[in-house]
């Protein structure tokens, strides 16, 4: 469903990235042990290329921010997303309830930990 392609997409990477990291670290010792938690939130944001000699591409929003928080407020080796993401998702991902945690600038929130991808192996 076309409708929940992008939330779609961005859970898969996220797995993606979690299962890279996870092969990273089980090469060996000699690298050091990297942790990485990863926070997801849909809606609306506004974004650009900023800079006249160095271009950086940025984005805005409150989506951008609520993304933030949930990584900020997430567990090591994790992906924590909102309700909003659960729903738009699709029914090929599981998700566990972690539990409502208060979210600076947002108040309490329900939070989910993104577990897997129906046609993913992890």
């Amino acid at each position: 469903d076309r409708e929940h392609d992008g939330c779609a997409r961005v859970c898969r990477f996220a797995l993606d990235l979690m299962k890279a990291i996870r092969a990273f670290n089980s090469t060996g010792p000699q690298h050091g042990h990297i942790e990485l938690r990863v926070g997801i939130a849909c809606g609306q944001v506004v974004a650009g290329v900023v800079g006249t000699k160095r271009l950086l591409f940025d984005m805005w929003g409150d989506a951008v921010n609520v993304a933030a928080r949930m990584e900020q407020h997430g567990l090591p080796g994790q992906i924590q997303t909102t309700k909003e993401v659960v729903d738009n998702a699709g029914s090929d991902f599981t998700f566990v309830y972690r539990g409502s945690q208060d979210v600076k600038g947002k108040g309490i929130m329900d939070t989910y930990l993104l577990k897997s991808a129906k046609d993913m192996k992890l």
